[in-house]
């Protein structure tokens, strides 16, 4: 558990200490004047009559490979969770039922439904 007290989201957004921002910062500027160099050069073909452009054709084809592998990946992750998520419910209705049956069975009850919590405790962690 987190026991950092929150700062607020602006704070937090732009606090450099703990952040990874000082090693993103320097990519975001360098793409950010190559992008400049590139409107530049377009402005500047195009005031001169030049002709620089790209076929669009292959740029579509690639979007969309690249679209649908996304969309598989993102089913594959999701049906991941999924199972997971069904069986941590197993493993807590299955605990829950075992400390029922301990608290109706049992002499030391509370020693036994502490470490019966404690597995469940254990295997999320």
């Amino acid at each position: 558990m987190n026991t950092q007290a929150r700062r607020g989201f602006w704070r937090e957004a732009i606090a450099l200490d703990g952040s990874v921002t000082p090693q993103v910062v320097p990519q975001v500027v360098f793409f950010g004047v190559l992008s400049g160099l590139i409107c530049l050069a377009a402005w500047l073909a195009g005031k001169y009559d030049v002709d620089i452009s790209l076929a669009v054709t292959p740029f579509e084809l690639a979007g969309g490979v690249l679209g649908l592998l996304l969309i598989l990946r993102t089913n594959a992750g999701y049906d991941r969770w999924w199972e997971a998520r069904k069986l941590w419910g197993g493993i807590v209705n299955q605990s829950r039922n075992l400390t029922i049956n301990a608290l109706s069975y049992g002499r030391n009850r509370s020693h036994l439904v502490l470490r019966l919590s404690g597995i469940a405790l254990a295997l999320g962690n």
